[in-house]
């Protein structure tokens, strides 16, 4: 099944945040700073070879639903991760 993209390297985005702070959750190390580049791209390869899928380095409608059932995300508060202050 191929997968349809949602979120891919050049991405800045508050989603890719979330699947930052998901990715590292799981484990892997990797920065939350919502820009999809490419300590991101070799994070969701790690999570996708990890796991099975195919490892485009891309998340959409197939690595999402792995990633976001790997535990759950309590939500604190809403930022703006590109409001400087």
């Amino acid at each position: 099944m191929a997968e349809h993209v949602w979120l891919t390297y050049g991405d800045k985005l508050p989603a890719v945040a979330v699947s930052q702070a998901l990715l590292k959750r799981t484990g892997i190390n990797i920065t939350v700073d919502g820009d999809f580049g490419r300590n991101t791209v070799q994070s969701v390869r790690q999570f996708q070879t990890e796991r099975g899928l195919g490892t485009d380095g891309a998340i959409g409608s197939v690595t999402w639903p792995r990633l976001v059932n790997t535990d759950p995300l309590p939500i604190l508060d809403c930022i703006d991760i590109f409001d400087p202050d």
